[in-house]
């Protein structure tokens, strides 16, 4: 309970414009390791395997607010996580672009998203109705987008029911 309402707080300082960022350089590598730590536990219980590509291909340096980055990169991998199959995959891969950005992109193999939720995934308090049975209050992807946002990048999604979500962030490179 105390989390949720951490939460609704930190969402109502970001509409609000209360949310400042410190961008600077770090290592997308360092950062992609302690939050795949993090939600570790998570994963174990769960039976999903995370495969980090990027750990194994590159090490670009990211311009990002560390703190909030982390936010982002923890709850877009604990949702691929909760809403994957049994014995899923995350993935997680990442390539550039020609105007100094990096695509990161976290894979599942879980539910995915129908077609009628996809216009809903980034609004407060909006859940998918196959999400049911499953811990949250639908305020994550709002508070990433916003965050994101913040740090002058974007984020959006794929998704197919029954094959997975790719959920795929844009940030600027350092």
């Amino acid at each position: 309970m105390k989390n949720l309402i951490n939460e609704i707080l930190e969402l109502v300082d970001i509409s609000h414009g209360e949310i400042r960022s410190s961008l600077k350089g770090y290592s997308l590598n360092k950062i992609l390791r302690d939050c795949i730590s993090t939600v570790q536990p998570l994963s174990v219980k769960k039976h999903i395997k995370i495969i980090n590509n990027i750990d194994l291909t590159t090490n670009h340096t990211i311009h990002v607010d560390d703190t909030l980055f982390r936010k982002v990169i923890i709850n877009i991998l604990s949702n691929a996580i909760k809403y994957n199959s049994p014995d899923g995959i995350v993935m997680l891969t990442c390539n550039t672009t020609g105007n100094h950005k990096l695509n990161i992109s976290i894979r599942d193999t879980g539910i995915g998203i129908s077609e009628k939720d996809k216009q809903f995934i980034f609004k407060p308090f909006e859940r998918a109705a196959n999400y049911q049975g499953v811990d949250g209050a639908g305020i994550g992807l709002t508070t990433s987008k916003y965050l994101i946002e913040i740090m002058n990048g974007s984020i959006g999604f794929e998704s197919e029911p029954g094959k997975g979500s790719n959920f795929f962030i844009q940030i600027p490179l350092a």
